[in-house]
């Protein structure tokens, strides 16, 4: 009988002005005890050393490439462009930031083919830590804006709230077994045929790296796939404040096209549920607003 061979998988890794911690982000690929892969670098016409970080880290290993856009595209166009790049039939996209276990890449495929016997697998999303301390989670989109009581009652890796369209997302969480989810987050395995069915990442979400991938992740799901984490594949992550994919210059800037791009999100995807959706989103957002900014407050006052 002829032995079943594995998976070849494309690792997309897109980049821009962060040539000071890409590196070590390769090396935990080359790494991987998994090893059927390809490593692409798309660097979105950064203006920092990448490409002389690049060309040093091609000399590495033969099976990473490096391509460099013109000109910017912003992180959606620049995955598609790196999508139409790969030659692997699953997609594992990664960031700059990000730092692999040695063994995230076998366990997330194993867990893939396992669960791809009997269900129309689309994504499969590894634990998320921060740093490289396993202590740590990282809540992020609507934890950035509640405090414990909100935090304990959605303790599950990912949550969507029915009346404000907010997906709660804690993917530090440890748990013992593989859990469907409603959502994933951005560094996940993709089946690459259920990305192209949805032709990919839309260009409509401009200015912050938020609800680009929740809006592919809708689309996939109305195709009948289903989403899973795993919180056996460890990846660790290294908060940067340059770089990556904003493309925002100032505080108010951020939080205009983090409200503009969530509506979008929320008019694109829920149909009729939207009318009460947009308006719940930004009551919560206004609310927690100012219990952020009262915390704030207080916690000076008590220093002065």
């Amino acid at each position: 009988m002829k032995p079943q061979t594995k998976p070849f998988i494309s690792i997309l890794l897109t980049t821009y002005n962060r040539s000071e911690i890409i590196e070590q982000c390769v090396n935990s690929v080359l790494t991987q005890s998994y090893l059927n892969w390809e490593l692409i670098i798309s660097d979105d016409g950064s203006t920092d050393n990448t490409l002389e970080i690049s060309k040093k880290i091609m000399k590495k290993d033969s099976r990473i490439r490096y391509y460099r856009n013109t000109n910017k595209q912003g992180l959606p166009m620049n995955r598609n462009i790196v999508i139409s790049r790969s030659l692997g039939n699953l997609i594992f996209f990664i960031e700059d930031d990000l730092i692999l276990d040695n063994f995230c890449l076998e366990t997330l495929v194993n867990t893939f083919e396992e669960l791809n016997l009997i269900k129309k697998v689309g994504a499969i999303a590894p634990r998320l830590l921060e740093g490289r301390k396993k202590t740590k989670v990282i809540f992020s989109e609507g934890f950035n804006y509640v405090g414990d009581s909100i935090r304990k009652k959605f303790f599950l890796p990912c949550v969507l709230d029915p009346w404000t369209g907010i997906i709660f997302r804690n993917f530090g969480i440890d748990l013992k077994d593989v859990q469907e989810v409603p959502d994933v987050h951005a560094c996940s395995l993709y089946i690459k045929n259920a990305l192209l069915e949805v032709n990919g990442y839309s260009g409509v979400y401009s200015g912050v790296g938020t609800c680009e991938e929740t809006d592919t992740n809708l689309r996939i799901k109305k195709k009948g796939y289903k989403f899973y984490f795993q919180p056996k594949a460890i990846t660790y992550h290294q908060r940067i404040n340059s770089g990556g994919c904003s493309q925002t210059s100032s505080t108010a800037s951020y939080y205009f096209h983090y409200i503009r791009n969530n509506i979008l999100l929320r008019t694109r995807n829920f149909g009729w549920k939207s009318l009460f959706m947009i308006p719940n989103f930004l009551l919560f957002i206004f609310i927690n607003t100012i219990k952020y900014s009262l915390y704030l407050t207080s916690t000076k006052i008590k220093n002065q």
